[in-house]
């Protein structure tokens, strides 16, 4: 009971795109990705764990406490409720069940390939919503294929995490996971480059670098090798150049920087007005109007990960999440120097954590309900040997193949 209580959890997040999908149920209004995780959980409950400390258990209580003030902060408790429970309360719980339910490297094995799946579906989505709008190709450096998401970007948060995993875990020995993690990363990149995402490129830019230094740095021509491709295939994609020349032009309206500086400085406003709590969950829309009714489009979030968590939850919410952050940092940096069976693991996750953050400076990462899962059980994927009751580690070998 316990390996499909973690299974289903595990494939919750590869099916993350299901959040589209909602009910109304009581008064409340789920969406199948919430239905998915909270049967999870159930299943979860029906093994009896043994309960033991996590890891991640005061941060996590932090950013819950700062979650439950900015819900009583919203003019809107009602539909905040929704946003409290599937962008916090449930991602934080279904780490933690994933924690009890680990009991080997093999566990930590499947968070990552988890988080390396996690982006399959929006990225298959995005090919097939390019094809279909392929005679429309010339207006996609302004109106890329969006699929089934509001916008293309939607797509690019989950993916490039999930690229950055797939990548790391192509550094492993066994030669069917290599095979697989390069047949995920191929579909992964292909979803990238239809969105047309300059903050999705930004973030695999640093992913790259990571992996780079990390993983292949001492392969010199393997690793210029492969810059040199992946700058070529950069330049050979139909109006991508056009797209990044958006941002040289500081006249252009479709520069990406330029049009979020009046949110920016109106967030910042917002944050010298109230420092301390901010001003609480699905606020952020109303205020704006009143601190920049310049600003005609609807902004649910100031497109910046660091102003969105102090803004929403307040200092707190904010140090909680920096401190799940720099344990991440410091989890991944130990793991990285043990070259244990899980190392390329870690060189995926902190390929993806670099993503996340750099991806976070023009936009808000994590702050949805399938990032905020794939967020995580990426901090399930870097748990220390510590966190959980192994009994004799596997082989690097037979780790790569339980994942398979």
């Amino acid at each position: 009971m316990a390996k499909f209580a973690q299974l289903w959890l595990l494939a919750s997040l590869a099916a993350s795109p299901a959040y589209l999908v909602k009910f109304r149920f009581g008064g409340l209004e789920p969406n199948l990705l919430e239905v998915l995780v909270v049967v999870g959980l159930g299943l979860a409950v029906l093994t009896r764990p043994r309960l033991r400390g996590w890891y991640l258990q005061w941060p996590a209580l932090a950013l819950l406490a700062a979650g439950t003030l900015a819900l009583l902060l919203s003019p809107d408790r009602h539909s905040s409720f929704g946003i409290y429970r599937q962008y916090l309360v449930e991602p934080v719980l279904a780490g933690y069940a994933l924690t009890l339910l680990a009991d080997g490297a093999r566990d930590l094995w499947r968070a990552g390939w988890a988080v390396a799946a996690s982006g399959l579906l929006p990225a298959l989505n995005e090919i097939y919503s390019g094809l279909q709008q392929l005679p429309q190709w010339r207006t996609w450096d302004v109106h890329p294929p969006t699929g089934f998401y509001l916008n293309a970007n939607f797509a690019a948060q989950v993916i490039v995490p999930a690229l950055a995993m797939a990548l790391g875990l192509a550094l492993c020995e066994e030669r069917r996971a290599r095979r697989l993690a390069f047949a995920f990363g191929a579909v992964l990149l292909l979803g990238l480059v239809v969105s047309y995402s300059r903050g999705g490129f930004l973030g695999l830019a640093g992913a790259l670098i990571v992996i780079w230094w990390l993983g292949i740095r001492r392969k010199l021509p393997f690793a210029i090798g492969g810059i040199a491709v992946g700058l070529a295939g950069l330049v050979g994609i139909p109006r991508m150049l056009d797209r990044v020349r958006h941002e040289f032009d500081p006249h252009d309206p479709n520069n990406t920087v330029l049009s979020r500086l009046p949110i920016w400085r109106a967030a910042l406003r917002m944050i010298h007005d109230h420092p301390i709590r901010g001003i609480g969950l699905n606020s952020f829309a109303s205020d704006l109007r009143s601190y920049a009714p310049e600003i005609r489009e609807s902004h649910t979030h100031p497109h910046n990960f660091f102003l969105n968590f102090w803004l929403v939850l307040g200092v707190l919410g904010l140090a909680a999440y920096l401190w799940v952050i720099v344990w991440l940092g410091r989890a991944i940096a130990a793991g990285v120097r043990r070259r244990d069976e899980l190392w390329p693991v870690y060189i995926g996750a902190a390929a993806a954590l670099v993503a996340i953050l750099l991806h976070g400076l023009v936009d808000s990462t994590i702050w949805r309900n399938d990032l905020a899962l794939q967020f995580w059980v990426l901090a399930v994927a870097v748990a220390p040997p510590a966190a959980f009751a192994a009994t004799s580690p596997p082989s690097g070998e037979e780790s790569a193949e339980a994942t398979i």
